[in-house]
């Protein structure tokens, strides 16, 4: 099912001087590191007051990563692109630990679950270390990725901590004998990782696909078929009973057995989402989504997303456990360890397994997931009880307060949603200095481009309606074809986007040879979305026609004793290809010089082209 009516926007507004990095959400707060080297703590409610409860100041470049501590919500830690991480108080927004041992960006971070003065890190330098931030240095070094660590992760009671990478590489390790436990080699980019709150499963996400790992025979349970859209986020609730993803589209839940299978989504309108958290009575799910230096808000209610529904809807599938895969203890498995390359801290010696940091820290033993008492905030916390969304038409104007303890004998239990007769921050009266402007004049200046506006989205209406009409019949060739005529690189992108997996199984030598200048077009500019589409695409037709565009070209003519027709037109259209593909190393050169996904993309397209050559 799909629904705006279960998702409403919260607030939009601009929160740094200059573009957002990254964003973590703890209960009734979030907090957003940017470009302008500050970080800035927001509460999680409805009035859009638009002025951070607190900045936190002391990073000289551009933040790269957030983390609350895991459950008192005391301090915050974030990491610079300098490879410094700042530890703050939040009572104070005092400064109290400087850790700076890595060389590059600090691309995520992750506190211990039992004991806050124990931090993980994640860099561009392709190492993880282990801090004990009240001596400010590094307790160890894990050596064992071979790109840039992009996700970080704690098992609940603390004995593992799992990485991922920016080629898919991801590591299971054991804190204690610092050592590995197990590693996968997975298809892309690790995004996301999170463990089931009751069973010994895993999750993880790619850019594009979801795998569930079990952590007792570490064995792959399954994965989602591709998605369309970029997966950003997952986690899962405190029941377990399913994981939710943060796509870029929406949220969705998935069950994993028999099948990983989706069950629900909704349309929640972010497109960059930094982070997702549940709400302590599990009713709401609240998302923080970036867009440059502007944030959103957005409430998802999780009460009525299968199978977290109040009232259960007939045909959808409930998820259960099976026997025999409780969780135990993460740190008591005897799993056999394959030695890691750790590097100690200077003048530090082989830890005595009694007096260990992590071993006082007893991680065997899973901490509380009862949010402290006393927690030291300079703001109240406020969660679903006073989520208050007004709804306004007209004249009439109401407002309803919604039980943080929704009861199950009342499904009737509705939202109203927020008003939406105007425009969000276009009142025009509070960016007029001269009050006398005449204001229908004014929109009538900023609106006098509209019809144009709307004739380019009607023209793209109708040649994506032609590209349907080719598809629906099977036709490829005659989609390929009209969409090199468009010479429309958005229609192109739309396109090729939502035709990937039929594409795989009707792709020709003569599509190939006609697709590749678009793709060598996309390729060329500075849309992130038109360049990644590019190279999955460009990856695709390499590895499919290598091995037949290298065979056939070596062919030597002279050999063939009769003229062959049909070996000459298919020597001709493998020729055909290979030029064309050639003619986008170039271009793919200079993307691996890029950071991020692109970068990873564009080595693997850059690799399979010097194999081709």
């Amino acid at each position: 099912m799909m629904s705006k009516s279960r998702a409403s926007r919260l607030g939009e507004f601009f929160a740094h001087k200059l573009e957002i990095n990254c964003a973590s959400i703890s209960g009734p707060v979030f907090a957003t590191g940017a470009n302008d080297c500050v970080v800035n703590l927001w509460k999680m409610d409805e009035e859009r007051t638009h002025k951070p409860a607190r900045t936190l100041v002391g990073h000289s470049k551009p933040v790269q990563s957030v983390r609350f501590n895991s459950y008192k919500c005391e301090y915050l830690a974030a990491g610079s692109k300098s490879g410094t991480i700042r530890k703050w108080d939040l009572e104070s927004g005092k400064v109290i630990a400087l850790l700076a041992e890595h060389r590059a960006s600090v691309s995520c971070l992750d506190f211990h679950p039992s004991t806050d003065h124990v931090l993980t890190t994640g860099s561009m330098d392709t190492n993880i270390k282990v801090w004990d931030d009240h001596k400010n240095k590094s307790m160890m070094t894990l050596k064992g990725h071979n790109a840039p660590i992009c996700a970080l992760q704690h098992s609940p009671d603390g004995a593992w901590v799992v990485s991922g990478d920016e080629k898919g590489s991801l590591i299971i390790w054991d804190l204690q004998s610092r050592g590995i436990v197990q590693d996968f080699k997975l298809g892309a980019r690790v995004t996301s990782i999170a463990f089931h709150p009751v069973e010994m499963i895993m999750a993880v996400s790619e850019e594009r696909r979801i795998r569930f790992f079990d952590l007792q025979n570490f064995t792959e349970l399954g994965k989602s078929t591709l998605q369309t859209s970029k997966v950003h986020k997952i986690m899962f609730p405190k029941e377990g009973k399913a994981l939710l993803s943060a796509d870029s589209d929406g949220l969705k839940s998935w069950s994993w057995e028999p099948s990983v299978e989706m069950l629900d989504f909704v349309d929640a309108s972010w497109d960059n989402i930094a982070d997702i958290e549940c709400s302590k009575s599990g009713g709401i799910l609240y998302g923080v989504s970036l867009n440059k230096n502007i944030v959103r808000t957005t409430a998802v209610k999780l009460y009525k997303v299968d199978p977290f529904s109040i009232v259960p809807q007939a045909g959808l599938r409930r998820v259960t456990s099976p026997p025999g895969r409780k969780k135990d203890s993460y740190g008591g498995r005897r799993t056999p360890l394959r030695k890691a390359s750790v590097t100690m801290a200077p003048n530090r010696q082989q830890p005595d397994p009694q007096s260990d940091l992590l071993v006082r820290a007893n991680i065997s033993n899973p901490p509380s997931t009862r949010r402290s008492d006393n927690v030291r905030l300079p703001f109240q916390e406020d969660d679903v009880n006073k989520f208050v969304i007004k709804k306004n038409r007209g004249r009439n104007k109401r407002s309803c307060k919604i039980s943080s303890t929704l009861s199950r004998k009342d499904p009737k239990v509705k939202i109203i949603p927020q008003k939406r007769d105007q425009p969000i921050g276009l009142n025009m009266s509070a960016f007029l200095k001269d009050k006398n402007v005449d204001t229908a004049q004014l929109r009538k200046d900023i609106s006098k481009d509209h019809s144009a506006f709307r004739a380019i989205l009607k023209q793209r209406m109708v040649r994506l309606r032609v590209l349907r009409t080719y598809w629906s019949k099977g036709d490829m060739k005659g989609a390929i074809d009209s969409l090199v005529k468009m010479d429309d690189r958005s229609v192109a992108v739309d396109f090729l986007r939502h035709t990937q997996s039929q594409f795989q199984k009707a792709m020709t030598l003569d599509i190939c040879r006609e697709i590749v200048p678009i793709l060598g077009q996309l390729i060329k500019t500075r849309f992130e979305e038109y360049i990644t589409t590019a190279l999955r695409y460009l990856e695709i037709l390499l590895s499919g026609f290598s091995p037949v565009i290298k065979s056939t070209i070596a062919i030597n003519k002279s050999s063939v004793g009769n003229v062959n027709p049909a070996l000459e037109d298919r020597i001709g259209r493998c020729e055909a290809c290979y030029s064309a593909l050639m003619g986008t190393k170039k271009d793919i050169e200079t993307l691996t010089k890029k950071g991020g996904s692109i970068q990873a993309s564009a080595l693997e397209v850059l690799r399979l082209l010097v194999a081709l050559s």
